[in-house]
């Protein structure tokens, strides 16, 4: 027959289940902590998240989710009650593959919402339980309506640009060189594609009684001073050929360049040649009027001299 334990023996027996019951009790408050905390960021996290299951039922959300839902609460319903057909169809094949391959990716896509069309990048990523298993996937969503109607603006700016039908460039106003150049401005100065691009611009200016340079540097001290410059300029093509240009320029702040100095230019070659022959044409019919020998006058219809 065992031997009954001593009182000293008890009191350590008691005091042991005392120290085990305490390390539980801070055991269970870190993890109410922890899941408050956990809970707290899962709330209040910048991004949209979701949780769907294999069905493509939605099992929880976060307050982004709801609030951009004009606050519906999603959480029970199939994806099939939140997206139409076509577009529910479309996320839940999507959903099928990530959770059949076991690798996720990101998304972008677009949404009706209450506040209208919105874009959103979503990394998505399969969901597994402590097995292992694959059990659903979870969405993390961001809005990104602004930056993509910014990159279309900039997008049609730039189409806009390559097709205008004046030559244009962007030139760095800390030093002077061409960081763009579209189509129509190549083809002018005789360039292949990309080919101006980090030369100065002194390049396309003419040699004169200045030299190319210096001429540059003159439009440049222009452009600091005010802002702006606008005239007629002597330029040259790659292969030589001199020809006449009027351009506009303007300091503009450019988002990858920095600040630039945007140059217009237009051709007015054929103009320039059209005012030197009726110059020219002019000036010879003063001298023959002035040196005939003969008494010549005009009058009007009513018999006036003018």
């Amino acid at each position: 027959m065992a031997a009954k334990p001593t009182y000293e023996e008890l009191e350590e027996i008691v005091k042991e289940l005392k120290k085990e019951a305490s390390i539980r009790r801070r055991v269970q408050e870190a993890l109410q902590k922890t899941e408050e905390k956990y809970r707290l960021l899962f709330e209040n996290a910048g991004s949209a998240i979701t949780y769907f299951d294999a069905e493509g039922k939605c099992v929880l959300v976060n307050r982004r989710v709801i609030d951009g839902l004009g606050g519906r609460d999603i959480t029970g319903n199939s994806i099939y009650d939140i997206f139409p057909k076509e577009v529910a169809d479309f996320h839940i094949q999507r959903f099928t593959k990530i959770m059949k391959e076991g690798k996720g990716g990101r998304f972008e896509d677009a949404f009706e919402l209450p506040a209208g069309r919105r874009w959103f990048s979503s990394d998505i990523q399969p969901v597994k339980d402590e097995s292992g298993n694959i059990t659903g996937v979870q969405v993390l969503s961001d809005d990104i309506t602004e930056r993509r109607q910014t990159e279309e603006a900039l997008r049609l700016q730039s189409e806009v640009a390559e097709n205008m039908a004046e030559g244009a460039c962007l030139i760095r106003t800390s030093d002077s060189m061409i960081v763009y150049a579209n189509k129509r401005f190549e083809r002018m100065f005789g360039y292949d594609p990309g080919e101006l691009v980090n030369k100065h611009v002194s390049i396309v200016n003419a040699p004169s009684e200045k030299n190319a340079e210096e001429i540059a540097n003159g439009i440049i001290q222009s452009l600091k001073e005010k802002g702006t410059w606008r005239g007629e300029v002597h330029n040259i093509k790659k292969d030589g050929t001199q020809f006449w240009c009027h351009a506009n320029v303007s300091t503009f702040e450019h988002r990858d360049f920095g600040e630039v100095w945007v140059a217009v230019h237009e051709d007015i070659t054929e103009q320039k040649l059209a005012q030197e022959a009726l110059r020219e044409s002019q000036e010879k019919y003063r001298d023959i009027f002035e040196n005939v020998s003969d008494f010549l006058y005009f009058h009007d219809l009513e018999g006036n001299l003018i």
